[in-house]
């Protein structure tokens, strides 16, 4: 059975033309896929990775984290040690943070997520008379001259919108309310002060 499966294990790593080569000749990045390769070998129940993207250019990256979320949805338990926030944030359920060895901070992924019921809205030409016309609707979340940034709810997204572009003012951008995210979190409980 292994004779079958190591062709297909580099294969899912793009390494299939370099099966025949010496691994001491493979570059950073193929030297990280075949440790990935070699550790799916035997389809094991708990995979524990250390910064496996390390050295991978984006395309290996994004291949990695494809095969670590194809390990989960499979219901593999994946333990992965990184410190690109981003990759975390695309591959894993839960983060915790150690510091000193001890855990300094743990939570959700989803807790960070963009997934908030809430929206930023860029407006150029702001004045205090257009929160009259708003009401409870909106609040000013900051104000630079007549640049201004306002929230909203997801349920009054829509009835914002049609009052802002009925108003003589410019709607520069809307974007998902974004609470806090990895890194601030890495800054706060394990990052030097």
């Amino acid at each position: 059975m292994l004779s079958r499966t190591v062709p297909l294990q580099l294969e899912r790593m793009g390494l299939t033309a370099a099966a025949n080569r010496k691994a001491s000749g493979f570059s950073k990045g193929m030297t990280q896929r075949l440790g990935l390769a070699q550790a799916l070998l035997h389809e094991p129940e708990l995979l524990i990775l250390d910064e496996p993207t390390s050295g991978l250019d984006p395309e290996g990256r994004r291949l990695v984290l494809e095969i670590i979320r194809e390990e989960k949805a499979k219901g593999k338990t994946v333990f992965l040690s990184s410190h690109i926030l981003a990759d975390v944030e695309r591959t894993c359920d839960e983060v915790v943070m150690v510091r000193q060895g001890q855990v300094a901070f743990s939570d959700q992924v989803s807790s960070f997520s963009n997934d908030s019921q809430e929206w930023e809205i860029e407006v150029a030409g702001f004045n205090n008379s257009i929160l009259e016309v708003l009401g409870t609707k909106c609040s000013v979340v900051s104000v630079n001259g007549e640049d201004a940034v306002l929230l909203c709810t997801t349920e009054d997204k829509r009835d914002v919108l049609k009052t802002l572009l009925s108003l003589p003012l410019d709607i520069g951008g809307m974007k998902r309310r974004r609470t806090g995210s990895l890194e601030d979190a890495y800054m706060k409980h394990v990052g030097r002060a």
